[in-house]
């Protein structure tokens, strides 16, 4: 089965949503551990915290994705988070050569992420077979 457009907007709007819930969970709480400044410095990109929440997010878009699409799991999990990472890109705004790699780096990694999660999903439809 090919490209479900509509299993890749609701994949990217899942992978949306749930990076909006991840980061506002994740400031507060660096915020009430190490204080309002620390915590900035700390999700200020590049940081360890904002790329593990991409990485688990991406992976949970790439898992409705598949889920929604109902065939070509792998493609539509990639291609879920490839929309999300050129949109984000293109709204970003980017204003330094150290944000363009940064974007650059982004699109070419987190879509491998959204094919982990179409990958989990065609586990559990091959399994079921």
């Amino acid at each position: 089965m090919g490209i479900s457009i509509k299993g890749v907007i609701v994949g990217y709007l899942a992978c949306l949503l749930s990076s909006l819930i991840m980061g506002i969970a994740l400031g507060y709480t660096l915020a009430a551990t190490v204080g309002p400044e620390n915590a900035r410095q700390l999700i200020t990109p590049p940081s360890f915290p904002i790329l593990m929440g991409s990485m688990i997010t991406s992976t949970l878009g790439g898992y409705v994705a598949a889920r929604v699409a109902g065939g070509g799991e792998l493609l539509n999990g990639a291609l879920a988070i490839l929309l999300g990472g050129t949109v984000a890109a293109m709204l970003a705004g980017v204003d330094s050569s150290d944000a363009v790699i940064q974007t650059i780096i982004q699109i070419g990694v987190l879509p491998l992420f959204g094919l982990f999660g179409g990958y989990i999903r065609l586990r559990q439809v091959v399994e079921r077979a």
